[in-house]
């Protein structure tokens, strides 16, 4: 009847029952049972004092248990949610010594090497992963594992290993929710290695298998300037126009900037300027992107020949920056205007 209740979301009557059947038997294995299913109800309740303690106790009095790894995992992904790394990586750390072998271990290791590596302690965290690997070889977790490998060295600038973790995921686990992560970490590793070309090879990649990815407009801007960079301004100002159209604002702003100096370079100097003021009043808050681009703009307008729309510009400047040296330059790219004017 307990059961019934609890299925029919009646949790006050479960917990009663639970209760009844935990005190009036409280040798059986009903009486194991109902207290598991008192805790349950507990959490469900939104009384999680009360399941965390209760879960310890169940824990220390039914230590071999199979519900006892059970509650301890719940216990600890609620601190772990609740943002308790301390207190949750102490319950996923019992876990894993009470019953090293149990199918939650796993995910034990992989939540204890999750709060090691926000800690900065990347050499423990890569021993956790690694323990995962060795003592569970079938896990479903291992794609997430070796990804996550991957992210630790190439935040420790071991771009080699991390590349060969990577590239585990893409050979090895093809279908796994990972390869689009991986495909654009393995871009950024290889970026900022220097190896630019190999990365707009993952990032096309990226593109084309995976059109739905979140990484698509991050891949469109990295592979604006990558074209750029190549002076290939054609394929630069089709990826940075792709880019403007993210919902994320610093990428569409930083690509707008992109395409603006595109067009530039392609020699549309009059849209390249149209391109870099729209910056100003679609992206206000970006405050020294927008005097970047106002700098750009007054440039263009000085090549055009067109004086009072460049001063216009210098002058929009100084009205929107505090800084004397900004303010200093905008006045003395006024002040050269002046000159020009003059001869």
């Amino acid at each position: 009847m307990a059961d019934s209740f609890y299925n029919e979301q009646n949790y006050a009557s479960a917990l009663k029952y639970y209760q009844e059947i935990a005190k009036g038997f409280p040798s059986s294995n009903e009486s194991v049972e109902a207290q598991y299913g008192a805790l349950l109800t507990l959490y469900q309740k939104g009384d999680f004092s009360a399941f965390t303690t209760g879960a310890r106790e169940f824990a220390l009095k039914h230590p071999q248990h199979p519900l006892s790894s059970t509650l301890q995992y719940q216990m600890a992904e609620h601190l772990m949610a609740h943002k308790d790394y301390s207190a949750a990586f102490t319950a996923y750390s019992d876990l894993i010594k009470k019953n090293p072998k149990h199918e939650l271990a796993a995910e034990a290791h992989l939540r204890t090497a999750e709060i090691l590596f926000q800690n900065g302690k990347y050499s423990e965290a890569i021993n956790a992963y690694r323990t995962l690997l060795s003592d569970f070889p079938h896990s479903n977790l291992k794609a997430e594992a070796i990804y996550n490998l991957g992210k630790i060295h190439s935040h420790l600038k071991d771009f080699n290993h991390a590349l060969d973790f990577y590239r585990q995921i893409l050979t090895s686990y093809q279908h796994s929710q990972f390869v689009p992560s991986a495909l654009y970490e393995s871009a950024l590793v290889l970026w900022e290695a220097q190896r630019k070309g190999e990365a707009a090879t993952y990032l096309e990649r990226l593109i084309a298998t995976y059109p739905d990815s979140p990484f698509q407009k991050r891949s469109y801007l990295k592979l604006g300037w990558f074209y750029q960079e190549k002076q290939d301004n054609s394929k630069a100002i089709v990826y940075f126009k792709k880019a403007t159209q993210s919902q994320e604002a610093d990428i569409a702003a930083e690509a707008q900037f992109g395409f603006g100096q595109a067009l530039a370079a392609q020699g549309d100097l009059q849209q390249s300027v149209a391109e870099l003021l729209k910056i100003s009043y679609l992206f206000p808050e970006k405050k020294d992107l927008v005097t970047k681009a106002l700098f750009e703009a007054g440039g263009y307008y000085e090549k055009l020949g067109k004086w009072d729309e460049a001063i216009a510009v210098y002058r929009k400047i100084i009205e929107q920056n505090q800084g004397q040296g900004i303010q200093s330059s905008a006045q003395s790219k006024i002040q050269q205007i002046a000159k020009k004017r003059q001869k």
